[in-house]
């Protein structure tokens, strides 16, 4: 039970954290849910592989500016 409770609670926490209305969560059903979680779960998986190639390409092109000196 106590488990359920906590699980609820971050589950909140992170539509809260989306930007949500607390009001509107206590009416979502659990599709809407695992709808909204998954969107915003790949949006900050994209954001995460762009600045590792935004890391990677910086890093080429450090290595080249290195090079030429």
């Amino acid at each position: 039970m106590a488990s359920a409770l906590i699980h609820q609670t971050l589950v909140e926490l992170r539509l809260l954290k989306i930007g949500i209305p607390y009001t509107e969560i206590q009416h979502m059903s659990k599709a809407e849910i695992d709808l909204y979680l998954g969107a915003y779960a790949a949006l900050e998986e994209k954001q995460f592989d762009d600045q590792q190639a935004a890391d990677r390409s910086q890093s080429a092109r450090s290595r080249t500016v290195g090079r030429m000196r």
